[in-house]
């Protein structure tokens, strides 16, 4: 009887209205670890979120992700955090997506983001030309499983990893094994800034761009090691998606970086220096990897900075 009442609903065009994200989560069985967590005590503010009548796209960590996660639930600031850089203020299908884009977030709590005027943390995303998604953060990557699960207030995009928060800025250049930029931050003591400046773009030399450029950290002076820095930095966030060819931009310092991009590629330059690994999210704005020193009228003496 109810399927012959299903049949007859179907074919007079009655379809059942769409869930919610919060009770599309507890009713698929891909998603039945984060039902639970925005079951939890403490998240009832980010569940009824997903319950309501607004507008939201999610990507959410499937029951494997999340186990590999080990999120500890007690941690309810920073796991609300996190699971608010999964979700846009908008409704973004993935045929939205651009080949390489970075979408804001609802994570903006300022003890993990601090990328300026009350913005979130972005995702790194980059669509494929056969239609794969994949998010970038840190050293890892997310990619999506199932897309475009439409919901009341929004849709879903299943993926494969819980995406983490960014960093600071000089956690993530150690961590990346720049040494020698790090030990100049420390030396220069400028890990403050680079740290709490908000909004910043900071073109990060590898350890071999100091080599080739005859940067020595040990005999450097603080204070050339303090202007080099500051020359690198950039108060707004430049991702490469905002860079245009000619480009110019003034540095803490004072002195002007110009960009260079070819059109139709993804090889940029600062001052003729190449970005190696660019967009490198942390928690104030984003790095990027360059091969060699960006230094204002600078010669060098005994690998001994002369400004």
């Amino acid at each position: 009887m109810l399927l012959l009442l299903f049949c007859l609903c179907s074919m007079n065009g009655i379809v059942a209205d769409p869930m919610t994200i919060f009770e599309t989560a507890s009713a698929d069985p891909m998603l039945k670890s984060l039902a639970g967590v925005l079951g939890t005590k403490g998240y009832e503010d980010l569940k009824n979120t997903l319950n309501s009548s607004g507008t939201f796209t999610v990507f959410a960590p499937d029951n494997t992700a999340f186990a590999n996660a080990k999120l500890n639930l007690a941690k309810v600031e920073k796991i609300t955090a996190i699971l608010n850089y999964h979700i846009l203020g908008n409704v973004v299908n993935s045929t939205d997506l651009k080949e390489l884009q970075f979408v804001e977030t609802l994570s903006k709590n300022s003890k993990y983001v601090n990328v300026g005027d009350g913005k979130g943390q972005v995702l790194f995303i980059e669509r494929s030309k056969e239609g794969n998604v994949t998010i970038y953060f840190s050293d890892k990557k997310a990619k999506v499983l199932k897309a475009d699960i439409v919901c009341s207030n929004g849709v879903v995009h299943i993926i494969d990893d819980v995406v983490t928060l960014a960093s600071s800025t000089s956690d993530e250049i150690k961590w990346s094994g720049l040494s020698n930029l790090s030990a100049a931050l420390v030396k220069a003591s400028m890990m403050d800034t680079v740290d709490n400046t908000t909004g910043i773009t900071l073109f990060a030399p590898l350890d071999k761009g100091f080599i080739s450029s005859g940067v020595d950290v040990e005999k450097a002076s603080a204070a050339d090691l303090a202007t080099m820095v500051q020359f690198s930095t950039v108060k707004h966030i430049f991702y490469t998606t905002d860079i245009t060819n000619g480009q110019n931009v003034t540095t803490l310092q004072g002195g002007n970086l110009t960009f260079t991009n070819k059109e139709g590629t993804n090889k940029y330059q600062v001052n003729g220096v190449n970005m190696v690994t660019p967009n490198v999210l942390t928690k104030n704005g984003v790095v990027h990897f360059i091969d060699a020193v960006l230094m204002p009228n600078v010669s060098f003496i005994n690998n001994t900075i002369q400004i």
